[in-house]
């Protein structure tokens, strides 16, 4: 081994031996250094707020309003994270809003100083109302398919025979009656059958106050089938002299 060789590796060992405390401890101070250096560094970041509709016994929202608004926060990285393992504070629609639109602002959000917002989307949420009303409808029961041959449906029956509708009172005025998802009858035999049947749903702003399902109960008998006898005669069974008036029949 060459002397420049020593030399290099003898700096090499000294240099991983010699004040090892100091070198950790200047280790750690930078490690710690880069965490504040990088903390305070200004970020950006999307955070998202639910938003809650209010409710009311006469009227209600009929527009779209969305379940989260997301809204781009810049600031350190430290109180974004902050803000961020928090959550926003709900975004709450008074009730007794009459405008069109309800307009989001950077003041209905609580955040630490040195946070700000750069952006909200949505920033406006549109507001429809309507009144709101409840109506009981008529159900029908929708069957699908037939029963084998020598079977016939003979009742169908549904309990209760009228539900209640809550809802958008423009909507209920386009409803004359319910129908119950289709009912496949085909697999029935004779008896009578009680089943849970789930309502076709029905639009967006109007629900079944009283539940989605109803009981259908299908009865099946065997059919009757009909002949015809044509001039049958009729003969007295005994001794008695008399004359039979017809003394020919059709039978059915």
């Amino acid at each position: 081994m060459t002397t420049t060789a020593k030399k290099a590796r003898a700096f090499l060992h000294r240099s991983a031996t010699e004040n090892v405390g100091l070198k950790l401890v200047a280790l750690v101070a930078s490690i710690f250094l880069f965490v504040i250096l990088r903390g305070s560094e200004d970020e950006t970041r999307i955070v998202s707020a639910r938003v809650l509709t209010p409710q009311q016994n006469d009227r209600m929202l009929v527009s779209d309003v969305p379940e989260l608004v997301h809204v781009t926060l810049r600031g350190p990285l430290s109180l974004i994270n902050g803000v961020r393992r928090d959550g926003l504070s709900e975004i709450r629609i008074p009730s007794e809003n009459d405008s069109a639109f309800f307009y989001i602002e950077q003041d209905q959000f609580e955040l630490p100083a040195g946070v700000e917002v750069v952006q909200i989307e949505p920033s406006a949420i549109e507001l429809a109302w309507q009144p709101r009303g409840e109506h009981r409808f008529p159900v029908d029961a929708v069957i699908e398919g037939q029963v084998a041959p020598g079977l016939i449906r003979v009742g169908t029956a549904v309990d209760p025979a009228r539900v209640l509708v809550q809802g958008a009172e423009p909507e209920l005025r386009r409803i004359e009656r319910v129908h119950t998802r289709p009912v496949d009858i085909r697999s029935l035999t004779v008896g009578r059958h009680e089943l849970r049947v789930p309502l076709m749903p029905l639009s967006d702003h109007v629900d079944y106050a009283g539940g989605d399902s109803v009981m259908v109960t299908i009865t099946i008998e065997e059919e009757e089938g009909r002949r015809t006898l044509e001039d049958v005669g009729i003969a007295l069974v005994g001794t008695a002299d008399v004359v039979l008036r017809p003394d020919r029949v059709n039978i059915e």
